[in-house]
């Protein structure tokens, strides 16, 4: 869990493999939103930018990646195949 309000200070984040996924930082700096881009393994450094020695790492494994060609309508109870 992140800390709460720490708006104003400069959060880095570096990605050891970023074919695999993308990273944004969420409102306050209070979350990441990932988002796959291929499968593989990632490591996820995030630190403070005014002290990099203060960091934490995260892993991140993407197994297999779903996109659909086209959009995909489904009503309530309904069945999609990929």
């Amino acid at each position: 869990m992140f800390a709460k309000n720490i708006d104003g200070l400069g959060v880095g984040v570096i990605l050891s493999n970023p074919k695999v996924v993308s990273v944004q930082l969420g409102e306050f700096n209070q979350s990441l939103e990932l988002k796959s881009k291929g499968s593989g393994e990632c490591n996820i450094k995030v630190y403070l930018e005014s002290s990099p020695h203060i960091f934490d790492i995260f892993h991140v494994k993407v197994s297999s990646v779903v996109k659909p060609s086209s959009p995909v309508f489904l009503h309530v109870g309904g069945q999609v195949d990929f």
